[in-house]
Formats: structure tokens, sequence, C-alpha cells
């Protein structure tokens, strides 16, 4: 179905949630697998929160598996103790899943193989206007002369290919490098909440629950 969004000239977006009651630790390889195989080039993946007043909300809170009030941002955060497998796992996994989503290889292939089996729409073209060329030139100076040269070998190389073998789709591939560079920077600053997430863990391992259970 998404195969075929796209062969309609359309992108399609993903938004994932992790940590429902069925998921155990191999959810994370398997939505993995499906962004890249269904060349989604960007999936805002978050964890389950319940949000108050809501039913999800009221069940856990009567089997005592809420941890605290939602904060509303559930890529930092869930206030769920999830029931297939431990909060540990859960953030563990889920920064590993954010990791391998955005790493510089994964990205690029969904990226290019959403690129070259994307349909054709009426507006691609190669250069529309000069905002087009100074985008580009910024993305030249950011993502290449000022980066990293993994940041480089991404953004080049994926100009490059869609030159060589779509050139009318040239301006998607400067967008998506441009927009890697924010994802990665998301993915690194949030595996560092994580992290100092799963530290508090360790020293607290049988975390207090905030909301109490009823009787």
């Amino acid at each position: 179905a998404v195969h075929r969004i796209q062969r309609a000239g359309i992108e399609v977006m993903a938004g994932m949630i992790v940590g429902f009651d069925h998921d155990d630790p191999t959810i994370f390889e398997e939505q993995f697998e499906f962004i890249q195989q269904a060349r989604i080039p960007v999936s805002m993946t978050g964890m389950l929160n319940a949000v108050p007043k809501t039913p999800l909300y009221e069940r856990l809170k009567r089997a005592g598996r809420l941890i605290a009030e939602s904060v509303g941002d559930q890529f930092v955060f869930t206030n769920i103790v999830p029931a297939g497998m431990s909060r540990a796992e859960l953030y563990a996994g889920y920064k590993r899943l954010l990791e391998r989503l955005y790493g510089y290889r994964s990205y690029r292939r969904r990226v290019m193989d959403f690129i070259l089996n994307r349909g054709q729409l009426a507006q691609n073209r190669l250069v529309t206007s000069a905002q087009d060329i100074k985008i580009f030139f910024r993305v030249l100076w950011h993502c290449v002369l000022r980066a990293s040269p993994a940041r480089a070998w991404l953004t080049l190389s994926l100009m490059l290919e869609t030159l060589l073998r779509r050139p009318r789709a040239f301006r998607d591939a400067v967008t998506f490098a441009l927009l890697h560079k924010h994802l990665y920077e998301y993915m690194r600053s949030t595996g560092k909440r994580l992290d100092a997430l799963l530290r508090e863990l360790q020293e607290f391992p049988e975390s207090q629950r905030m909301v109490p259970q009823e009787s």
C-alpha cells in the first residue's frame, strides 16, 4: 500500500509508536525493517504515553502501571510500565531504533529507494528559481564544506546519484540531505536523554510509581 502511494508521486511520512502491551523486544527490529522496506525516509517514532482522562490512562492506572503524569513528550519519556519488556529494554531498544533509522547508510538507502521509485510529478524539475540555487549552496556550506566526512559523503552521494539516475528529483535529494542534519542532531540529543533515564533505572531499579493503584 505504501509503495502504491509512492508510485503515485506522493511522499509518505510515518508516525510510529513502540511500547504497546503486545510489543516485546523484537518490535524494534520489526519496525526498522518495515520502515526500510517501505522506503519511508522520515519516520517520527516515539514511545507510548497514556494521556490523562483517556481510557488507556484509566486502565493502566487501575492496573498500577503508571509511573508519572504524562509530560506530553513521547519521544524521550513514557509514563507507562510496559507489559512485554522492562522499562530498561524499552528505553535501550528505542534508542537503538532511532540510531539505526537515522544512521547515515540506512537513511541514504531509504532516500534513494524512495527517489528512484517515486512516481513522476508534473512539477518535478531540476532547478526552478533563484531560491533553489540559494538553498543548494547553503546545503553545500552546512552539509559538505563545514560538515563531518560522514555527512559530506551522505550529502554528495545523494545528490550525485540522483543527478545521474533521476536528475528531475534533484530537489528531493537536496531536501533530504538537509533534513537528515536536523534528524541526526535530534537523534543524538534524544539518545543522551535516554541514556540518563537508563542510568536512573540502574541506580533506582524499583522506581516508585507516582500514580497510585486504585483499590
